[in-house]
């Protein structure tokens, strides 16, 4: 056995001291690299987190903007301007009623407790300012000239700006009757922007910046400065901001992320010491450890960094997957986004629509009867007959318009009474036909049939006469003069046959591809027959209530001599208990965008 001499005992304690040292050094050493791993990836994602909600902040103002494009009041302006009204005489005060609407959303704080927008403005495609919030700064702070705008518009790609003084535009289309009768001209205020969006980086001791791809760029308005001039800097080497990037010198970090569905950049700058932590390396430290034996301690460091090594694979995966979940959400936060915008396109074509509908025959009415009244003294009985007459047929149309309204209405939120029973479905075209006899009659349209003797059918008979008119009405109305329209039903489905089979067809114009499922829409008509034709266009999207509610199918293909075909397809048992009627309880849309 070897003596434990003092020489021994320092060796030992030089190893014992120099294992320890070079342990706490290769820690040292693994916690910082590690810690600045952790302070860049931390730094990504909350500038990544921090872009995708200013996307999504930008897209609701786009969609805001372009709502405000539509509204009633901008277009009835345009609408009494094509009628040739004058300043005097009806358009000063519906200009009025814009600007009225101008500063209703110019003064609207709901969103961040303060108003989102500086300036709001109205220009005609020449240059000239319409109408302005603060008309003293229209020549200042509106385009020369505003953009044209392409017919697919993307409502968020195109019009965002950045100007010099730290301003950022929107400009929007005005379109009226399927051309831009204007621009409007948005200017967001930055505080609230960077207050709601923003504040975040400013909170954490780094500064958020939106540039645009031309350089020009908007930031905080109580941005430090060393950090402002610290952006400057970045700005001055790389004009144009490239894709996605990571800077870092001695004093400035900087990080470049792309805004979603659009051309401008987020850039985060901070310092080293405040993303990556202290950096300062302890010198006794590294003299104390590298003074005993190396190859010893370079062993450790060598296992400790392996340690470290699997941790932050483990912590990377974990990281991998979280980005994951992120970009999960984010692409159903945009899907939820664009639902949102087409919904709100579909209110804004249903009330176009409506409003026309309504106001064409009521406009009739007033104008023949001012006509009516002014010439009570001097118009023949038979010139004031003809007017009463056209006063009659506008309040039919009015009056018919409003039944469909409230029929629609009904079917779609499942209000409707049905009594089903056993009926002749022969006998209820029949019944259909004989009421329509005038109009074929007056057509001269020949009429083929293909019916069994009798066909049993439970529905409700009164429900599925208004189908047959319907759609003998639509034959009708589209047949040429002297043209033929062609009936039938017939048991179909199944080897049980439990299916009844009605179809219509004529040999009008028919329908263009692409078209055949939008025709059972509200308000729309086909392209190929136009607004030509009369009609509410509610009859088929009526129909089509009607036949879910009995849980049957209705749908157009084309006709063989070039006209169309409509088909119905009815359970001859009727609908059944266990299943509610397709129609019932569904929450549709407020306005469907499609009759022929």
């Amino acid at each position: 056995m070897h003596k434990l001499t003092p020489f021994r005992m320092l060796v030992f304690a030089a190893v014992l001291s120099a294992a320890y040292l070079t342990l706490l050094l290769g820690d040292y050493f693994s916690t910082r690299q590690h810690a600045a791993l952790e302070g860049r990836r931390n730094f990504q994602q909350e500038v990544e987190r921090t872009a995708n909600a200013l996307a999504l902040f930008l897209l609701e103002r786009g969609n805001d903007l372009n709502g405000l494009a539509g509204a009633h009041e901008l277009r009835s302006f345009f609408a009494a301007r094509a009628l040739g009204m004058s300043m005097q005489y009806g358009l000063r005060a519906s200009l009025q009623e814009v600007e009225s609407r101008l500063q209703s959303a110019l003064s609207d704080t709901r969103l961040v407790g303060e108003p989102v927008y500086t300036y709001l403005a109205v220009i005609e495609p020449d240059g000239q300012v319409l109408v302005a919030s603060v008309p003293g700064e229209a020549a200042a702070r509106t385009p020369e000239r505003p953009p044209v705008y392409p017919s697919t518009d993307d409502l968020y790609t195109w019009g965002w700006q950045i100007l010099p003084s730290n301003r950022l535009i929107k400009t929007t289309a005005i379109m009226y009757k399927g051309r831009q009768a204007a621009t409007l001209v948005a200017e967001l205020a930055v505080g609230p922007l960077y207050r709601r969006i923003l504040s975040n980086g400013l909170d954490a001791g780094r500064a958020d910046f939106v540039v645009a791809r031309d350089g020009n760029w908007v930031h905080a308005p109580d941005t430090p400065a060393n950090l402002l001039a610290l952006a400057a800097r970045a700005r001055s080497a790389n004009d144009v901001v490239d894709p996605v990037q990571w800077n870092s010198d001695a004093d400035l970090v900087e990080f470049v992320q792309p805004l979603p569905q659009s051309d401008f950049r987020l850039v985060s700058v901070d310092t080293p010491r405040h993303v990556y932590g202290r950096q300062d390396t302890p010198v006794l430290l590294v003299i104390a450890a590298t003074l005993p034996v190396v190859l010893f301690g370079l062993l450790l460091v060598y296992f400790r960094q392996e340690h470290w090594r699997r941790r932050t694979a483990a912590v990377s995966a974990l990281n991998t997957e979280l980005e994951q979940r992120v970009a999960e959400r984010t692409q159903a936060l945009e899907r939820t986004a664009l639902e949102a915008e087409r919904a709100n396109r579909a209110k804004s074509v249903f009330l176009s629509k409506m409003s026309h509908e309504l106001r064409t025959p009521m406009h009739v009415v007033l104008s023949y009867a001012g006509l009516g009244r002014k010439k009570i003294d001097s118009a023949s009985r038979e010139k004031l007959g003809g007017y009463f007459e056209k006063i009659d047929l506008s309040g039919q149309r009015l009056l018919a318009l409003l039944n469909d309204l409230l029929d629609l209405s009904k079917l779609e939120a499942g209000r409707s009474q049905f009594t089903f029973e056993t009926t002749n479905f022969v006998a209820v075209v029949a019944a259909a036909l004989e009421e329509l006899q005038p109009l074929l009659q007056a057509g001269a349209l020949q009429v083929s049939h293909d019916h069994p003797p009798t066909l049993a059918v439970r529905c409700d008979k009164f429900r599925f006469g208004q189908v047959v008119r319907n759609l003998l009405s639509n034959a009708i109305k589209f047949a040429p003069h002297g043209g033929h329209i062609w009936l039938s039903s017939r048991l179909a489905g199944n080897v049980n046959a439990d299916m009844v089979e009605f179809t219509v067809e004529d040999d009008g114009p028919g329908i263009p591809d692409g078209e055949w499922e939008g025709v059972f829409e509200a308000f729309t008509q086909s392209s190929q027959t136009g607004h030509e034709m009369g009609g509410t266009g509610l009859g088929l999207a009526i129909s089509r209530e009607i036949v879910e509610f009995h849980q049957g199918t209705i749908f157009a293909t084309p006709g063989r001599s070039g006209g169309a075909r409509f088909i119905v397809r009815l359970p001859v048992s009727g609908p059944s208990a266990a299943a509610p009627p397709a129609g019932a309880g569904d929450e549709r849309p407020a306005a469907r965008t499609a009759v022929r």
